[in-house]
């Protein structure tokens, strides 16, 4: 069974369609890329995925469930959600900000048992945070706080992580780092929907391309089919040029189409 499904879905922002029947699963295992242009309805078919919106027409499921039916705690479990935006009200320890992944199974702060600090454990240690479990999040550089809410929603030890622009504002060092222990994760039997706006970057990690244009689906499939001059002229505007390295495939981009 999918982790998470799509069948003809469409949503609106007020009186605005965001998306338009938008079809397709996501299994275990699998990082799945989204692309797209600003306002091509990325973040909008997160919020979907996670039933944080309601859908206009078709059907989201979490496996077989409509997330909008789930508890919250219920959906914590199935799912990890990483925001573009992450603010922290205060500085905390950053192993006190990895532990909120764990909420879901009701142990507060400081009061972990044992099952949610190895949890905590693995997921500091698969973010390269170890050495940096009781530092002071105000201690942290950019691309040091970025990992650790990766962290955070690795704790939660979910079968699927929906992660909005999780390398956004990195420099190319953190960025790539960060998608590494992304693509762990799925190598782990995880699997991951990420929106990206760097597409050299989802050609490198990821499975599977989503190109989404206006709320419509352009293109479902692997990088080499997806990534195309025409698809990118298509859906950015743009002129681009593919390259195939021993890496992966990277993308020059030109300038407008």
């Amino acid at each position: 069974m999918s982790l998470l499904s799509f069948a003809g879905v469409s949503a609106q922002l007020g009186a605005r369609a965001v998306l338009r029947e938008i079809s397709f699963a996501l299994e275990a295992g699998e990082l799945v890329a989204l692309i797209g242009p600003n306002g091509a309805g990325k973040t909008t078919l997160l919020r979907l995925a996670m039933g944080a919106l309601a859908a206009e027409a078709g059907a989201v499921r979490l496996g077989k469930d409509d997330p909008l039916k789930l508890t919250a705690n219920e959906r914590a479990k199935r799912l990890a959600y990483l925001p573009q935006m992450r603010p922290l009200a205060w500085p905390l320890i950053v192993r006190d900000i990895v532990a909120l992944g764990r909420f879901a199974y009701g142990g507060p702060l400081g009061t972990l048992n044992a099952k949610d600090k190895a949890a905590v454990d693995r997921a500091l240690a698969a973010s390269d945070l170890t050495a940096f479990a009781d530092r002071r999040s105000d201690y942290l550089s950019g691309g040091e706080l970025a990992r650790v809410h990766l962290a955070r929603a690795l704790a939660a030890e979910a079968p699927l992580l929906l992660a909005d622009e999780p390398v956004a504002a990195l420099d190319p060092r953190h960025a790539h780092a960060a998608m590494a222990v992304l693509r762990a994760y799925c190598q782990k039997g995880g699997g991951a929907l990420v929106t990206l706006h760097d597409i050299s970057v989802a050609a490198r990690y990821a499975d599977r391309i989503i190109l989404l244009a206006e709320g419509k689906m352009l293109a479902d499939g692997p990088p080499d089919l997806v990534l195309t001059p025409d698809l990118l002229a298509k859906a950015y505007g743009v002129r681009a040029k593919i390259i195939a390295g021993p890496d992966g495939l990277s993308v020059d981009i030109a300038g407008p189409a």
